[in-house]
């Protein structure tokens, strides 16, 4: 099989009540499909369905659907098979979809082992944008251990790993593709039973590009572990699209872990960051803000000091800020250009899953986006509560984070 190694790959997906209408409607503005044997309408009409509902997550995570085009992944065994997908009617349905405009191809190259990706385009985006709420990833709770994987690491990794002469602890080849799973946890592993309740739970809440969450590690338990699902990659600088989505029918807010990393390296060492961390550190090395915010996030990730500088940032700069860092936030200085970033990670997503569990048990929903939590805006004061707690559990300190929400 193809490696999908970009994009977004076809899984099983269904519509719920309210998207039959506009699918069916969108249907039907193509009489080539129409044509089709009558023996072949009941098969068309599931391929396509499934097809477009695909092209929903395609269109809100910004990302190309990738569907390859050899037989054996039709036939039985094949992820397409799997799919009920037929290769006829999966072939007519992209032509269809390629002559009118709605979508153009990429094609794949069997050198590089990329299959075919499909780009929507804005014809296909104004049709599909109203089914944000009414798509639906299944959550397989039969199988929980397949959310929790570990994914290969990266080139760049692992020369860091061989410089440093670190060891992997659960070492897989698998390559992290949604919907599939390295399989390297049991269904009795701690992390499958959090994140096994997590999503037994969310399976009666409605969000929009509702899906399961997946805790997904790099190369070993201790790098990556962050929590992942479709709704984080919503736009929500420019334009404010994740944060006016609703949790059964309520508006949201977002509840933030404030200068996380920073204050991550600092509760190592029993100490509190101060709020104004980042303008404390922009004043004193003259850098401006949010240049400054963006270097010591990188600086905090990367393994060496080798960065690549945003414009406006020069070599003055960051000698500037190694010098003020050092003197006056050692603690946070050095934990930098030493590949932190992935190791805080993981401890993000512990904390964010025990305070997903902990408003579970007071029956409040709520939705990983990246270090931050998104609840129904009524429970704000829980929320932060249960983030705050489950952070101060995890170091343990006896000081809280701080906290940022943010509403619509």
């Amino acid at each position: 099989m193809a490696r999908w190694i970009t994009g977004i790959s076809l899984q099983k997906v269904n519509q719920i009540k309210g998207a039959e209408d506009v699918i069916k409607s969108f249907r039907e503005l193509f009489p080539e499909l129409k044509r089709r044997e009558r023996k072949n309408i009941t098969k068309l009409n599931q391929n396509f369905q499934l097809i477009l509902c695909n092209f929903v997550y395609a269109v809100f995570e910004r990302k190309n659907l990738i569907i390859p085009n050899k037989s054996k992944e039709f036939e039985k065994g094949g992820v397409l098979e799997t799919l009920h997908l037929s290769k006829n009617t999966t072939r007519d349905i992209l032509n269809t979809l390629l002559k009118h405009d709605y979508v153009i191809k990429i094609k794949g190259s069997k050198y590089q082992k990329k299959a075919n990706e499909f780009q929507p385009l804005d014809k296909l985006i104004s049709i599909v944008e109203p089914l944000i709420y009414f798509v639906q990833e299944e959550y397989d709770s039969s199988n929980p251990q397949n959310y929790v994987i570990i994914k290969e690491e990266s080139i760049k990794e692992k020369a860091r790993r061989a410089k440093t002469g670190t060891t992997l602890t659960n070492e897989t080849n698998t390559k992290y593709i949604r919907g599939a799973s390295s399989m390297v946890y049991t269904k009795d592993h701690p992390d499958v039973i959090k994140l096994h309740k997590i999503n037994t739970y969310l399976s009666n809440i409605s969000y929009a590009l509702k899906a399961p969450i997946w805790l997904i590690y790099t190369g070993d338990f201790n790098h990556g572990g962050r929590l992942y699902t479709p709704i984080q990659n919503l736009p929500n600088r420019k334009v404010k699209v994740r944060i006016n989505t609703q949790i059964n029918s309520e508006p949201v807010c977002e509840i933030d872990l404030v200068a996380n990393h920073p204050s991550i390296a600092m509760a190592f060492e029993g100490k509190k960051l101060p709020r104004d961390f980042y303008q404390i550190v922009s004043e004193g090395t003259k850098v401006e803000y949010d240049l400054l915010k963006d270097y010591v996030r990188k600086a905090m990730g990367a393994d060496s000091r080798r960065i690549r500088l945003s414009k406006g940032m020069s070599k003055f700069d960051t000698a500037r800020i190694d010098e003020f860092m050092q003197l006056k936030f050692p603690e946070i200085f050095n934990k930098m250009y030493k590949g932190r970033g992935a190791v805080f990670q993981s401890a993000e997503g512990a904390i964010l899953m025990n305070a997903m569990i902990t408003l579970i048990d007071q029956d409040i929903p709520s939705l990983p986006i990246h270090d931050a939590l998104m609840v129904p805006q009524r429970f704000q004061n829980e929320g932060k509560d249960a983030l705050q707690k489950a952070w101060m559990e995890f170091f343990p300190v006896e000081f809280k984070p701080h906290i940022d929400i943010e509403m619509p």
